[in-house]
């Protein structure tokens, strides 16, 4: 079992496949998937090898019934709170607030969408897509 699989080093995912001797050898590797460049990047491309589960933690029941008002059904797992926490931690404003300025509806060719801002600022930090809904960015970084 790797934990924090992403900063192990490709010597040990190496020498721990070859353990992996026989129909009953199990492996389990866990990890906040925040580097593309890691070796267990590179073997969660490998769908025949592994099977990857991601797990988000905005799906998690909590969320939900945060969302709802209603009790935590696992009170000692994630809560709303601490996602919301982490996006203004983790997160920069993808616009300045300022009012909506619709834009042409690119699906008719006429009329306007409302709601888009006027001008874009900073794109979004890729930490949010990456902790806690569980997938590897869709472009290289390093953590």
């Amino acid at each position: 079992m790797f934990d924090e699989c992403v900063g192990v080093a490709s010597d040990f995912w190496d020498a721990a496949e070859g353990m992996m001797t026989g129909e009953s050898c199990y492996f389990l590797a866990l990890c906040n998937p925040t580097d593309t460049g890691s070796r267990a990047y590179i073997e969660c491309q490998n769908v025949e090898k592994w099977h990857v589960i991601e797990i988000s933690a905005l799906e998690h029941p909590n969320i939900a019934a945060d969302l709802a008002g209603k009790p935590a059904p696992y009170p000692k797992a994630v809560r709303l709170g601490w996602v919301r926490e982490k996006l203004r931690e983790w997160c920069g404003e993808v616009c300045p607030p300022s009012p909506p300025t619709p834009l042409p509806d690119p699906r008719t060719g006429s009329g306007l969408l409302p709601g888009f801002p006027r001008k874009p600022g900073p794109l979004p930090d890729p930490l949010p897509a990456i902790r806690p809904v569980g997938e590897f960015p869709r472009k290289p970084i390093r953590v």
